[in-house]
């Protein structure tokens, strides 16, 4: 049973600025690591290259700005996301870290 409810992507364009940050699967994969223990949600028979596959046709086709971070440091991407975007993202986590940045909640 799925208790995830989707909200039409024309209404969460007309709330919020849509931001694709374009990663390949392979990326993807590597930086999840366990699903479970991050809290992807497949359904029955689903796999992540199916979930990537439905999502990347979705973030492609309603995305207001996209940025490619594929090889991009954590600087790097913001850095980028602030020159694609108007205002910039105001708040934004900045800390650098090393490794998994498991302590940080970055990867």
């Amino acid at each position: 049973m799925q208790y995830i409810v989707q909200m039409p992507w024309s209404i969460i364009k007309e709330i919020a600025t849509v931001l694709y940050l374009s990663v390949s699967y392979e990326t993807l994969e590597e930086r999840l690591g366990d699903l479970k223990n991050r809290g992807v949600v497949l359904n029955d028979g689903q796999t992540l290259k199916d979930l990537y596959d439905e999502r990347t046709e979705y973030y492609e086709k309603y995305a207001d700005v996209t940025v490619n971070e594929e090889g991009l440091s954590i600087r790097e991407t913001i850095d980028a996301v602030k020159r694609k975007t108007r205002d910039g993202i105001k708040d934004a986590d900045t800390r650098e870290c090393t490794g998994t940045c498991e302590d940080t909640g970055i990867r």
